[in-house]
């Protein structure tokens, strides 16, 4: 419906099937849901038998599915595509890892002090190199979209630069005490 600019209720079954067939879009919008079916298909596998399907199939199909929406966007006919892409791709997936690995820490070992103190060192180590790839990869994507200096100043984008930066480098600094 969003594409189409229509509301939902306007859109017929050919909108759909032209959409998800023809635009870029829409086929990486229908290949993050087969991403999402999939990594659903594999947990009630590893239900039954965990070691049917690797954690780390389950991991690389649920960040190709985080992938597609972000290189299919506007980063796809962005002037500098290949960059764009490539640098869209890589912030995604580091800021998933990132954010990911915290969350399954504190939600699966965040009362087991025995587990955390294996899981906590290594963690770090992947988070450092998630906060290096997203910084660099963001730097990237922001000189491509904004093209100079002065957009940085003066455009709401570039404001919206300078507070993600500050952003990191508060997390940065976060990580950094709790790594010592």
């Amino acid at each position: 419906a969003d594409g189409y600019g229509r509301p939902v209720t306007s859109l017929t079954a050919p909108d759909v099937l032209v959409w998800t067939t023809n635009l870029a879009a829409g086929r990486g919008a229908l290949l993050t849901v087969a991403c999402a079916a999939a990594v659903l298909g594999c947990a009630v596998a590893r239900l039954r038998d965990p070691g049917l399907v690797p954690g780390r199939i389950v991991l690389v199909i649920a960040l190709l599915g985080m992938l597609t929406p972000g290189v299919t966007g506007h980063a796809s006919s962005s002037a500098s595509h290949e960059v764009a892409v490539t640098t869209v791709a890589l912030h995604v997936a580091a800021a998933s890892l990132w954010v990911g690995g915290l969350a399954a820490i504190l939600v699966l070992l965040g009362r087991r002090r025995e587990l955390l103190v294996t899981a906590l060192p290594r963690f770090s180590t992947l988070a450092g190199a998630c906060l290096a790839v997203v910084t660099v990869s963001g730097v990237l994507t922001a000189q491509v979209r904004l093209g100079s200096w002065a957009a940085l100043l003066f455009t709401g984008y570039g404001a919206l630069v300078i507070a993600k930066a500050a952003a990191l480098v508060l997390l940065g600094g976060l990580g950094l005490l709790t790594r010592r």
